[in-house]
């Protein structure tokens, strides 16, 4: 039976990759390591249960969502708009420890877009119930939703002679903005053939191919099976556009290629930066790939064996859309000139948080650069499962160790060049969590940059997007948040 925990996770607020590990996870894992060779491994796969087989593979699976944000143009638009928003929220968090007040009304956003009679409306049904009353709230300015913003969008300074609370508001409002676009792009929705598709129904194709492949190619064939079978029969929305794809091409073709479909939704992902909204956004893309199956089963694009870039040529000239090495530049000029602004802004926003936000940023980019290089040079290093798993031609994300079921408690802080732990005791023995540094060379001090900057996007997410606390790892964020501004978190639920 699988467990409800997940096993991993891609948020771009980290830039790397999350695992939720326990105690039983984690003997699987080390079960696994210990055998000699997958000879041994594949002689017990008749016993093998699904969830082992995803413990082992989900970083495979993981890593596959950070390597296409990394690539493509959808990705690079998303991360650009977390890291302004990151900015913004951060100087807004700042001047919260200036106000008055007891309480922060978390999303922050929609209670500066509330006027009095919502605020006291939502107060008297569900404030006072908490205990506190409008005046604990942190006092802040309505400004209406569809008004226009009283700020520039983009990376941008407030006049510091106005009152903190009208600089919190703006700042709030651009992060607020921020937030609101990165939900419109994951939410956008494309109905037909009975399924909706999303922008996540792209990704979990690839990751779940490649993740397939993963366990193929490191645990067994049967393993492999189990797998397919999982995906084939399950329910989950983000997998019936990969579904929908494979049913449809074993009908057209009498055969069902992961390495063609892997290659139909890694081209899903190339869109034209400027229309991601529209035409460029990876539903729209799906949507028309299925919409030419449909209509034109007998397509060579479906059937024809040919190398990755005559797949991708083909599909641009029948859509009629910018080519994809097009998009993927126009991507790359967008990130640099949006690097050369967060520089520009660093000199104005210097210490503590800010320096790690940049730092990553500064990562970041050059793994951009270097994964669309690799990729143009050969998309086939991308779109084909087997070529991706066994080349590792990407950079290895940083790792994000997650144990929401509760605390590693250490004999001894760690100590270590690669690992730092969140723990939540002041000696660092009762760990929740730790951040992992990839093999390989890397700018001093960089590790701890991932470190403290994900601590700041967690917290500011629990104040623009008013995340559930799921378990003691967000408790522990939403803690760590109150000692930050000084002021307890309520949300507008």
């Amino acid at each position: 039976m699988m467990s409800h925990l997940p096993f991993g996770a891609f948020n771009p607020r980290f830039h790397g990759v999350s695992l939720f590990v326990t105690a039983e996870r984690m003997g699987r894992i080390a079960g696994y390591e210990a055998v000699a060779d997958p000879s041994s491994w594949a002689a017990r796969s008749d016993a093998l249960s699904l969830e082992e087989i995803s413990t082992i593979s989900v970083l495979d699976h993981e890593r596959r969502h950070f390597h296409d944000f990394l690539v493509s143009p959808f990705g690079a638009v998303m991360m650009g708009m977390r890291m302004q928003a990151s900015l913004a929220g951060l100087q807004a968090i700042k001047l919260l420890k200036q106000c008055v007040g007891k309480w922060v009304p978390a999303p922050i956003g929609r209670w500066i877009h509330w006027d009095d009679r919502q605020r006291r409306d939502w107060i008297s049904t569900t404030g006072e119930a908490y205990g506190f009353t409008l005046g604990d709230v942190v006092a802040l300015p309505h400004h209406p939703e569809n008004a226009p913003a009283p700020h520039k969008s983009g990376i941008h300074a407030v006049a510091d002679d106005l009152p903190v609370e009208e600089q919190l508001a703006q700042y709030a409002l651009a992060a607020t903005s921020g937030y609101r676009f990165m939900e419109v792009l994951r939410t956008k929705r494309v109905d037909g053939f009975g399924i909706t598709i999303a922008a996540d129904s792209v990704f979990e194709a690839t990751a779940h191919l490649v993740q397939s492949q993963a366990i193929y190619t490191g645990q067994s064939a049967q393993a492999s099976r189990l797998f397919e079978e999982f995906i084939a029969n399950s329910d989950l929305s983000h997998l019936q556009a990969l579904n929908t794809m494979a049913l449809a091409l074993h009908r057209a073709t009498g055969d069902v290629s992961a390495e063609r479909i892997c290659e139909l939704f890694t081209w899903m992902m190339l869109g034209p930066p400027d229309k991601v909204l529209s035409s460029g956004h990876p539903a729209a893309r799906c949507g028309g790939v299925l919409t030419l199956l449909a209509q034109q089963p007998k397509n060579a694009v479906f059937r024809a064996r040919a190398p990755t870039t005559a797949i991708f040529d083909a599909l641009d000239r029948i859509f009629g859309e910018a080519d994809w090495r097009s998009n993927v530049a126009a991507a790359s000029a967008a990130s640099d000139r949006r690097m050369a602004k967060f520089d520009r802004a660093a000199e104005r926003l210097d210490g503590g948080y800010f320096d790690s936000l940049f730092a990553v940023a500064r990562h970041w980019h050059s793994d951009q650069s270097a994964s669309r290089s690799a990729f143009v040079e050969e998309p086939g290093s991308l779109s084909k499962p087997l070529r991706y798993v066994e080349e590792s031609a990407y950079p290895a994300p940083f790792l994000e160790v997650r144990l929401p079921a509760g605390v590693h408690q250490r004999s001894k802080p760690v100590r270590s060049e690669r690992m730092r732990a969140v723990a939540v005791d002041a000696e660092g023995l009762q760990a929740i969590g730790y951040t992992c540094q990839p093999p390989g060379s890397h700018p001093d001090g960089l590790l701890d940059a991932t470190h403290n900057a994900r601590i700041t996007t967690h917290v500011m997410d629990l104040v623009f997007q008013d995340e559930p606390v799921a378990d003691a790892y967000d408790k522990y964020w939403r803690d760590v948040l109150a000692g930050m501004i000084g002021k307890r978190v309520a949300s507008l639920i």
